[in-house]
C-alpha cells in the first residue's frame, strides 16, 4: 500500500494544528501581509455562529492596537451589546493568507474613525494550508455511501474520517486485495454536510494501514480527491471546515 505523509489529528474537530508564531517580528510581519494582500478578515465573540467580514487597515504595534474598516451592513449597537452580555471585550479573529489561516482572539477597544480599534494581540496563531484546511470527524458521525469500485450495482457504506474542499478520507475493512487502489474511480459517494447532500465521484489518492491502538480493529484509511465537483459544492465543504476550525480556535485560547 501506498502511504501518504502524516497527518494532525485530534478528538474531533479541524484536523489541524493551532501553532504559535513565536518570533514578535514574525507576528507582525504576518499582520502587515495581511494588509498588503488584503486578506479576507472574519471577527467573532465566543459562541456566535456568524462572523463579521471584514480586513485589516492598520497595524501599530508601537500603540498596541490594530484597525479594520467597519464591516459592511456591521450593527455596532448589537455588538456592543453582546460585548456586553458576555461580560468581556475579548473577541476572535481569523485572516486567511494564501499560505497559512491566522488566528488570534483580542480586545475591542472602540470606534476610531471610520473603523474599529482592537488591542494588538499579544499571542497569533497559525494552521498551515498545503492545500485545504482539513476537518477531522472523530467524536462525530457523518455517514457516507459509494459504489463499490468493481461492482457498480453493489454499494458500501461506512463513515467519513476526515473532509476537505477537495477530498475526504474513509476507513474500510483491512484486507490483502482491497479494491480501493490508488488510481481507481470511485463513483457516487454521497454524504451530508449542514443539511446539503454532496454526490460527487472521486479518485484514490492514497491508501494506508490504520491501526491506531494495539486493541483496535485493524483497516484501511482511503483518501480520495474529488472529480468535477461543483464550485458550489465545494464552497460549501469550505465554508463548513472553515466554520469549524473557528470553533474549534474559540475553545482554544
Amino acid at each position: 500500500m501506498s502511504k501518504t505523509p502524516s497527518s494532525l489529528t485530534g478528538d474531533g474537530g479541524p484536523q489541524n494544528k493551532f501553532e504559535l508564531i513565536e518570533k514578535a517580528s514574525d507576528s507582525e510581519r504576518t499582520l502587515k501581509e495581511a494588509i498588503k494582500s488584503s486578506a479576507p478578515v472574519q471577527i467573532w465573540l465566543k459562541g456566535q455562529e456568524s462572523a463579521a467580514q471584514t480586513h485589516l487597515a492598520k497595524v501599530d504595534k508601537d500603540k498596541k492596537r490594530i484597525l479594520t474598516p467597519t464591516p459592511p451592513n456591521f450593527d455596532l449597537k448589537k455588538f456592543e451589546k453582546d460585548l456586553t452580555k458576555l461580560g468581556a471585550k475579548r473577541c476572535y479573529f481569523s485572516l486567511l493568507l494564501s499560505s497559512a489561516m491566522i488566528l488570534f482572539s483580542t480586545d475591542y477597544q472602540g470606534i476610531e474613525g471610520e473603523g474599529l480599534a482592537f488591542a494588538y494581540p499579544e499571542k497569533i496563531y497559525k494552521v498551515q494550508r498545503r492545500q485545504d484546511l482539513r476537518f477531522l470527524a472523530a467524536g462525530r458521525t457523518f455517514s457516507m455511501e459509494m459504489e463499490h469500485p468493481e461492482d457498480h450495482a453493489r454499494k458500501i457504506e461506512t463513515k467519513l474520517f476526515d473532509l476537505s474542499a477537495s477530498g475526504l478520507s474513509f476507513l474500510v475493512p483491512y484486507s490483502d486485495e482491497t479494491p480501493f487502489k490508488k488510481g481507481v474511480t470511485v463513483r457516487n459517494i454521497s454524504f451530508g454536510i449542514r443539511g446539503k447532500n454532496i454526490l460527487v465521484d472521486a479518485r484514490v489518492s492514497y491508501t494506508q494501514e490504520y491501526k491506531p491502538a494495539p486493541t483496535s480493529k485493524h483497516r484501511i484509511k482511503v483518501g480520495v480527491e474529488f472529480l468535477g465537483i461543483s464550485t458550489g459544492d465545494s464552497s460549501a465543504l469550505a465554508a463548513f471546515v472553515f466554520e469549524e476550525t473557528r470553533k474549534i480556535f474559540s475553545k482554544f485560547v
